[in-house]
């Protein structure tokens, strides 16, 4: 989809947007449940990211002190997690719409709030589903962005350069910032709950625990052009690496699907942190992943066939040779790169990438959340 079509849809949004807000409004009548909690993530389409995160330690914290619902666009998809006292909605639905109404919390990973008028004492948080500081954001019209923004309340930030980047230039957002890392990112720091995750989501993709894999998820462009790697000289230089059964798994962005057809699926699976936990290497280009698995400190390389068209056309927040990622533009420097990838080497650069970026992760970012939203407990929040 091109650029010029994605602003029609942005305009064609904008109106909808202003019906859907004066419906909102309606539902003032009713008042606000303090314990009730919307959350929702990519819009509907899964249960994932900092919103889940959030919700099992809600859960496991607090048991039944909250009314925890979930927008789905097909609800019927996830009647698996009811059984943890979870509700679930209709995403696009006038229920929807009351629920988040009426609830002093809406937990969401993609913004959206420029649907939802803020009411008094309701809060809005924007987990965002993306850390560090690399590829330039496109967020829609300045005018969507605006909105957003003023009807979000809180947001988290993973880093100090998300902050100013992102958060405060692409968002242009002004309210209160928690510099307390991604929920999500909580497991890359606990060494035996991200191997159990692993070795559970290498059997859900039929892996044996001891196959190597190479997850594959590159990030997507406006194009839908996206460079794949020689999958068989991949595998040759993981198998003379480290002299294992290389299983190559790929995923593609939720944006733009792919179909994979060499290597096993992935797209469809919901929740991208248990495939990094069960990654044994992950290959990618400009994806934030990178940052969600630079606390793994297992091999990471970026695959960049287009890297001069990507930097003209989208650009990037940082130069992506100071990462500190292996970059290779063609298969012959992906194998070299694979071959003589360095993991003591590698380690101290994810330390100085850490470092550079102002990393927030300690691996507490749920329970630092929690506390402060449920339990008045006072952070060092910026504004």
């Amino acid at each position: 989809m091109g650029k010029k079509r994605l602003l029609i849809k942005d305009k064609i949004k904008t109106v909808k947007i202003h019906i859907v807000r004066a419906m909102v409004r309606v539902l003032y009548i009713f008042p606000i449940k303090g314990n009730r909690i919307v959350l929702f993530s990519y819009y509907g389409k899964q249960y994932s990211c900092n919103p889940k995160a959030i919700t099992e330690y809600i859960l496991n914290k607090y048991g039944n002190r909250y009314e925890v619902i979930w927008a789905f666009i097909d609800p019927s998809k996830f009647k698996h997690i009811v059984d943890n006292n979870v509700k679930l909605v209709k995403y696009k639905s006038l229920k929807r719409l009351y629920l988040q109404a009426t609830a002093k919390y809406t937990i969401s990973n993609c913004g959206a709030f420029s649907w939802m008028p803020r009411r008094k004492k309701q809060i809005h948080v924007n987990t965002w589903h993306a850390g560090g500081a690399y590829k330039r954001l496109t967020t829609g019209t300045s005018y969507n962005r605006k909105l957003t923004a003023r009807e979000t309340s809180h947001m988290i930030s993973g880093c100090k350069l998300f902050t100013k980047y992102n958060i405060y230039e692409c968002f242009d957002y002004s309210g209160i910032v928690m510099p307390i890392g991604m929920p999500r990112n909580d497991v890359f720091f606990d060494t035996n709950k991200m191997k159990e995750i692993g070795r559970k989501t290498k059997e859900k993709l039929g892996l044996k625990e001891s196959d190597f894999m190479i997850l594959y998820a590159p990030t997507w462009r406006y194009d839908g052009k996206i460079p794949h790697p020689d999958y068989k000289v991949l595998k040759k230089a993981v198998k003379e690496k480290y002299c294992c059964n290389p299983v190559v798994v790929g995923r593609s962005h939720s944006v733009k699907k792919e179909i994979y057809t060499d290597v096993i699926d992935a797209t469809d699976y919901q929740d991208m942190q248990e495939l990094l936990c069960a990654a044994d290497m992950l290959i990618t280009d400009y994806s934030s992943s990178i940052w969600d698995y630079s606390f793994t400190y297992r091999p990471c390389c970026l695959y960049v066939e287009d890297l001069e068209k990507y930097e003209r056309e989208q650009g990037f927040l940082t130069d992506i040779r100071d990462w500190g990622f292996p970059l290779a533009k063609n298969n012959n420097e992906l194998y070299e790169k694979i071959l003589f990838f360095d993991e003591n080497d590698y380690k101290m650069r994810m330390e100085r990438h850490h470092k550079m970026f102002g990393s927030y992760e300690t691996g507490k970012a749920t329970e630092k959340f929690c506390e402060t939203m449920f339990e008045n407990k006072k952070r060092n929040l910026v504004k």
